[in-house]
């Protein structure tokens, strides 16, 4: 697609396609997959799902190394008593 076409698209039609390109576009999207999935895995275990439990759904690479990250982060500790952001 040449610079014109994009012009009109995204400032005349004011669309938001064409994306930004990037490469490769299905690894890219495995990987912000994986990431929501992640964001689950973590709300499941704030909200007081056994950590042994949520572990066995970490069935990639990546979300394993995540998981076992976070798990294991002393420094996030104190998001595992979300209590006092609830009413």
């Amino acid at each position: 697609m040449d610079c014109a076409q994009r012009f009109k698209l995204r400032y005349l039609d004011r669309l938001s396609y064409p994306a930004v390109e990037t490469e490769p576009t299905l690894e890219n999207e495995k990987h912000q997959k994986e990431g929501e999935y992640f964001h689950r895995l973590v709300q499941q275990h704030l909200i007081g799902i056994p950590a042994e439990q949520i572990a066995k759904c970490a069935n990639t690479e990546n979300l394993q190394r995540w998981w076992e990250n976070f798990h294991n982060s002393k420094d996030l500790t104190g998001l595992r008593n979300l209590t006092s952001l609830f009413p």
